[in-house]
């Protein structure tokens, strides 16, 4: 029987960030073997006796499902490697033939390889595609030779659909390039079997920008907006973002635990999903 664990900073070394990665630890015997899962995180955002990430970090609950079926995989691994009636040993769990490598593991597989020369925001955004190309084709057990010029479209023309400009939808399907160039540059695809072949690019323009005057501001603040709540809430956070000048996505992950007191002044403290920097900003009323 094989005993499979979510284990953060096995080595007992945090990076020069000051991060320890989370990774799956799965021991046969005295044998043991670790799959690194790609995930670096500061010590205060690992809870230990649940063995996940607390709620405080960004995306925690996405990061938490994936690691979660992760397990999932290998226990489901260790019941095929039961059923087959041969003794077995760790290596059995990490090695699949190519041709039945899906496109989740085989992205992940790049983004590990890729640990030390790829940002923590890059490796977000890579998995950020990685979750939108799931989500299009509604499940996880597919290959990337299945990715034609058909999806690519379909991919952008979801993204439109998000309000997103030219040049972020780009680097969105630059980034789902990559893999493919990858599984190309490995053997995984044929150069003809390159679904990026055929596929244009949106044409970029500059996005104009609009910033609300102080006196904008303070009329909005002061609106009365009481005989709907709902519009009401959103004209707080746009305020409050108008104050502390946050990405919305960051905004929206917010919770009482952001917040704090020190020396009498109210602080509030996040990490940028973006850039995964600390930053804290003091908050006056």
């Amino acid at each position: 029987m094989a005993k499979i664990t979510k284990c953060y900073n096995y080595r007992n070394k945090l990076n020069a960030e000051g991060k320890a990665q989370i990774v799956i630890r799965i021991s046969v015997g005295k044998e043991k073997k670790y799959f690194n899962t790609g995930y670096w995180i500061e010590p205060h955002f690992w809870d230990e006796k649940k063995a996940e990430v607390k709620k405080t970090y960004p995306n925690f609950q996405k990061i938490n499902q994936r690691l979660n079926g992760k397990v999932a995989e290998f226990q489901q691994k260790e019941i095929e490697l039961i059923n087959t009636g041969k003794p077995f040993s760790v290596k059995d769990f990490f090695e699949t033939p190519k041709e039945k490598q899906n496109f989740v593991d085989w992205c992940e597989k790049v983004i590990t390889e890729r640990r030390n020369t790829v940002s923590d925001k890059h490796k977000s955004l890579y998995r950020k595609v990685i979750g939108e190309v799931i989500a299009l084709k509604k499940t996880e057990n597919f290959k990337i030779k299945d990715l034609d010029l058909d999806f690519l479209y379909q991919y952008q023309n979801f993204l439109l659909k998000k309000d997103l400009d030219p040049k972020t939808i780009n680097k969105r399907l630059q980034m789902l390039a990559m893999f493919v160039n990858e599984a190309i540059k490995t053997g995984l695809l044929k150069p003809s079997e390159n679904c990026f072949l055929d596929y244009k690019y949106l044409k970029e323009t500059d996005k104009e920008r609009f910033m609300p005057s102080k006196e904008e501001v303070e009329k909005l603040e002061s609106l009365d907006l009481s005989y709907n709540k709902e519009l009401e809430l959103v004209r707080d956070l746009f305020v409050f973002n108008c104050y502390v000048g946050m990405r919305n996505e960051d905004l929206f992950s917010l919770s009482y635990d952001n917040l704090s007191v020190e020396n009498g002044e109210t602080i509030l403290h996040f990490v940028e999903h973006k850039t995964q920097k600390q930053n804290i900003k003091m908050l006056v009323f």
